[in-house]
């Protein structure tokens, strides 16, 4: 079995399997087991950073767990495990799989698998990074222990990885903190949802909650992921929405927005005194790029059109 030089843990003892299972599975920090005659459970594990990979082999057990932690994924080498939860039974797979984040009760019959905890700060930053929305549980809740899209290259990824821990070692320093960003990228990249939009529905609705959004907060630090929440659409989604909608791109258009309400501030009977503040308050940190991106769009500066208003 992989990892096997590394924190092995034999046991027959039912505690001490407890104690395992709750380390193999967060979730299970107030776990009940009961083991069949001729039960065995061994349990290994690594560290790399803040993932804990692992495998197990377990056989005539039955347990049960309530409450959530970290979020952990699951694979199984070989066997059978069957979980239960909400009505809903399923049993683990060979493809990489998200454990369930509410209780569950589980039976395995006989079945060797490998386990990778992750952190949910640093897998929340992951996705972060690939501009996924963060919230995430409810992919996780829809589709626990079944294989996301991505699935494949997450399996692929690991498999190198428990072969080169199990030849070469846990990597150390520098290694170690870059194959922990690969764990997490790995990992966040499987829970992304190809397109959570249908690509051909106009959607005018969404769009309509965003370009409202946008109005309604056109002076603060927008971000397109709060574009994509107020429209309740993946980034990839919104921006396929607006490309139909409006033919250009989320920060185009709030540029677009931004540069067409000052337009008006300024021709206004009653205009700012002051082009700095107008930029300020139209979300230019930089008034000198305002007047830039004005006079692109308009072909005179925010100083000539206050000036042919007076």
């Amino acid at each position: 079995m992989f990892l096997q030089a590394h924190q092995v843990t034999l046991t027959r003892d039912v505690a001490e399997m407890a104690d395992g299972i709750a380390s193999r599975h967060p979730q299970f920090r107030n776990l009940s087991a009961t083991p069949s005659r001729g039960w065995r459970y061994v349990y290994n594990r690594v560290a790399i950073g803040s993932a804990r990979l692992g495998t197990s082999y377990a056989t005539q057990l039955r347990y049960a767990s309530t409450g959530s932690e970290d979020i952990v994924v699951s694979g199984a080498f070989s066997g059978r495990e069957t979980m239960s939860a909400r009505g809903e039974s399923r049993s683990l797979s060979d493809m990489p799989a998200f454990c369930p984040l509410f209780p569950i009760a589980g039976e395995v019959e006989r079945c060797e698998f490998w386990t990778l905890r992750l952190a949910r700060p640093r897998l929340l930053a992951a996705l972060e990074a690939l501009d996924q929305p963060p919230a995430f549980d409810a992919v996780i809740e829809r589709n626990w222990l079944r294989a996301l899209p991505n699935s494949p290259k997450l399996r692929h990824f690991l498999f190198h990885l428990f072969h080169h821990i199990e030849e070469f070692g846990p990597p150390v320093g520098g290694e170690a903190r870059a194959m922990e960003e690969l764990i997490y990228a790995h990992a966040a990249r499987t829970l992304v949802i190809e397109d959570n939009a249908p690509a051909a529905a106009p959607n005018p609705a969404a769009f309509r909650r965003c370009a409202d959004f946008i109005e309604a907060n056109l002076g603060e630090a927008l971000s397109v992921m709060e574009v994509a929440g107020a429209a309740h659409l993946s980034l990839r989604g919104t921006q396929a929405l607006f490309q139909r909608h409006a033919g250009i791109s989320i920060t185009g258009y709030i540029l677009r927005r931004r540069l067409l309400r000052a337009r008006e501030l300024l021709a206004a009977p009653a205009p700012p005194d002051s082009i700095t503040d107008l930029a300020l308050a139209m979300g230019f940190n930089q008034p000198g790029y305002f007047t830039r991106r004005y006079r692109a769009a308009f072909g005179e500066t925010p100083q000539e059109t206050l000036r042919r208003g007076r």
